[in-house]
């Protein structure tokens, strides 16, 4: 009990104590005023193109706000002077009723900070990464591009090709050219009476190669394709992108197998059509295109009634379901464009495509190719120049006019040929030519397992990412790489050579003129100044950006790496 009673004491004791240390009056608290306001950035108005890339532009925008400090919560003052005193008014324990004089307290609090600037909202990764879509977005760029880095990269990809004669055309983000130059000399010729194994189809090594040297450019001839039909049937309105053949064709049936197949379709290769070997007579559409006694619509009708149940050794797929690289199929466009405008189709390109764009030196007259104007190879059939086929990629950055202004191809189907054309098929993505460590650049699709950098298809067209923005190629068998970079630059890498220049060295040192090179984008709004912002390497995250190391190591290249 006598310990309980000394407890309850000493417990009074320490309250009385700790009462005492207290002011009574506690001091108000000292909030800063908080600084919330939304700028009027384009950010706010980004709509976003939820269909571009088959992908949606979650990440949007970024919106950030500034306040002024942080906010400070200080209940009450505690000073104390350099004796480590309190300098709080209280009872003085050694002197009944006397009271210790406190010093004097400042009466004002200290001044409240000025405010920090507002920041304008700055631009997420994606929303500038995305350069076709700088016009919807209200962005503009700027660009220094670095002609320098250009040659230097031209001149070793050449010199590490053997001397392998290139012509490299490029045009700034205005689509004016502002170089082309060929170095090195030498090139495989095509044969004149060529077999129909590849080998047979060019002649030894030579040298003279220059920029009117005509060659074969193999798979980019796709892109003229797509091109072709939508200025000859979409934008004459005889047609669209998405009737299926059987309203066109009258001798396919509503219930045939391909009833269904769409010109979008076979320019994205989700037609489900069957794959044959080019190279080979041991199939019944080559034996048929081979064949000098049958036209072209007769072999196309053939190759129309192929499946699983008439020829078996090949895959076939449900229309618009699964995409696979496909050449075949694109024989079928040539029907429909012969069905729409009651004109053979070569004579379509050279009225839609090639005459008004000045290539005179372009046509499906290939030896290398096994193509013919009467018979033509429509998916890899066109043989060219150096100097002639860079019209063709200077009008797709252009918008669809030609150099001197012309309308060759509408806005809208520059756009169709570079939105995804797969739609939902499986493996619509970078699985669409599942290739191995195909690489042709530092960026990668980041789910892509297999390193892939081609990471879509859209019509004709691959997409790649780009180190400081998305890119628009195609890449051949053999036949050159072009690149068309909107808002930013174009090119195209011509040359002819058995074995090939690798399409991993001129992805390369495109890379490397990226990233040299400067651009700068910013909002593009009447009455608000001007925030530029720099294209970040691989959109920040939005691709995986492989190290020097990985690079080497996945594509066999003994190169180093500089860094930006």
């Amino acid at each position: 009990m006598i310990f309980l009673k000394v407890e309850i004491l000493f417990l009074i004791v320490v309250f009385a104590k700790w009462f005492s240390d207290v002011d009574a009056t506690p001091q108000p608290f000292e909030d800063d005023n908080i600084l919330l306001e939304e700028t009027k950035s384009h950010s706010l108005r980004y709509a976003g193109d939820k269909i571009r890339h088959g992908r949606d532009d979650e990440q949007g925008v970024g919106v950030k706000r500034n306040l002024s400090s942080n906010k400070k919560l200080k209940r009450f003052k505690d000073t104390k002077d350099n004796t480590g005193t309190t300098n709080e008014p209280k009872v003085n324990k050694g002197s009944k009723g006397t009271k210790k004089e406190p010093k004097d307290v400042p009466s004002s609090r200290q001044p409240t900070p000025e405010p920090e600037p507002v920041r304008v909202e700055t631009m997420s990764a994606v929303f500038r990464y995305e350069t076709s879509l700088w016009d919807e977005r209200s962005l503009k760029g700027k660009v220094t591009l670095d002609i320098n880095a250009f040659e230097e990269g031209l001149l070793q990809l050449s010199k590490e090709s053997n001397n392998v004669g290139i012509t490299a055309t490029l045009f700034n983000e205005k689509s004016e050219k502002i170089f082309q130059k060929t170095v090195g000399s030498e090139y495989s010729p095509m044969s004149k009476t060529p077999g129909i194994p590849f080998a047979e189809r060019y002649d030894p090594k030579q040298s003279g190669w220059t920029g009117d040297t005509q060659f074969a450019i193999f798979s980019n001839t796709k892109a003229v394709v797509a091109a072709t039909y939508l200025s000859s049937v979409v934008d004459t309105g005889l047609g669209a992108l998405d009737e299926p053949i059987h309203e066109i064709v009258s001798e396919v049936g509503i219930h045939d197998t391909f009833a269904n197949v769409t010109a979008r379709m076979v320019l994205s290769h989700s037609s489900g059509a069957g794959w044959f070997d080019r190279h080979s007579l041991n199939n019944p559409h080559y034996k048929c295109i081979y064949d000098l006694t049958t036209t072209m619509e007769d072999c196309v009708l053939k190759y129309l009634q192929l499946d699983a149940t008439t020829e078996p050794t090949t895959k076939y797929s449900e229309p618009g379901t699964v995409a696979s690289y496909n050449n075949e199929a694109f024989g079928i466009l040539s029907l429909l464009i012969f069905r729409k405008t009651g004109k053979k189709y070569t004579d379509v390109v050279a009225e839609y495509m090639t005459t008004p764009l000045g290539m005179l030196e372009t046509s499906y007259d290939c030896p290398a190719a096994k193509s013919t104007s009467d018979k033509p190879q429509v998916a890899f059939g066109i043989c060219t120049t150096g100097h002639d086929f860079p019209k063709f990629v200077q009008m797709l950055a252009n918008k669809g006019l030609s150099h001197d202004g012309k309308r060759v191809l509408s806005l809208n189907s520059v756009q169709q040929m570079f939105s995804r054309g797969t739609g939902t098929a499986f493996h619509g993505d970078e699985y669409l030519i599942p290739i191995e460590n195909q690489i042709f650049g530092t960026c990668i699709a980041r789910s892509a397992g297999i390193y892939n950098t081609v990471m879509g298809y859209g019509l004709g067209v691959m997409f790649m990412p780009g180190n400081k923005g998305e890119l628009f190629v195609h890449a051949s068998f053999v036949g050159g790489f072009w690149i068309v970079a909107p808002g930013r630059y174009s090119a195209y890498i011509a040359s002819s050579s058995l074995p090939k220049v690798s399409d991993q060295r001129i992805g390369l040192m495109m890379d490397m003129f990226e990233r040299k090179s400067t651009f700068m984008v910013s909002n593009n709004f009447p009455g608000v100044a001007d925030v530029w912002e720099e294209l970040t390497t691989c959109g920040n995250g939005m691709y995986t950006e492989l190290s020097p190391v990985q690079f080497n190591r996945l594509t066999g290249l003994k190169l180093t790496l500089e860094k930006d």
